[in-house]
């Protein structure tokens, strides 16, 4: 009788707990090039601004440095990079930094042209979309 309420204490002591949650995706595109978008929200609610990085947090930029890896906008005091394709993120909150892989599988879409027709020229874009949770202890 007595096992069965410290059994269930155990279980719930050990569930994770991530301190943010990363969307986004990454588009291939042979003509007009490669785009990203990305939002990280802050899941526990610390900060007033629920999301942190990405459209949603006042700062929309988004640039490709040399290695290839895009920098998302965020608010002060934070900074998000994504590898590439997207696969790997690397978030920093003040002094401490986090990295986790966001599982990002590659997904050819149908981009320009003919795609269903089948004598007609199609291209065909790569897009990666992840989701994930970062931060967790």
């Amino acid at each position: 009788m007595l096992l069965l309420p410290i059994i269930a204490f155990a279980s719930i002591a050990a569930a994770k707990t991530c301190s943010y949650s990363l969307k986004g995706s990454i588009v291939d595109d042979p003509i007009m090039g490669w785009s990203a978008s990305a939002e990280l929200d802050d899941k526990l609610g610390i900060y007033p601004n629920k999301v942190l990085c990405g459209n949603g947090s006042g700062n929309s930029m988004l640039k490709q440095n040399d290695k290839k890896e895009w920098t998302i906008g965020c608010q002060q005091g934070f900074e998000l990079t994504l590898s590439e394709r997207g696969n790997h993120v690397t978030f920093k909150n003040g002094a401490l930094t986090y990295e986790w892989s966001t599982g990002a599988k590659p997904d050819k879409q149908d981009c320009y042209g003919a795609c269903q027709d089948k004598g007609g020229i199609c291209v065909k874009c790569t897009e990666y979309d992840f989701t994930s949770e970062g931060g967790c202890q």
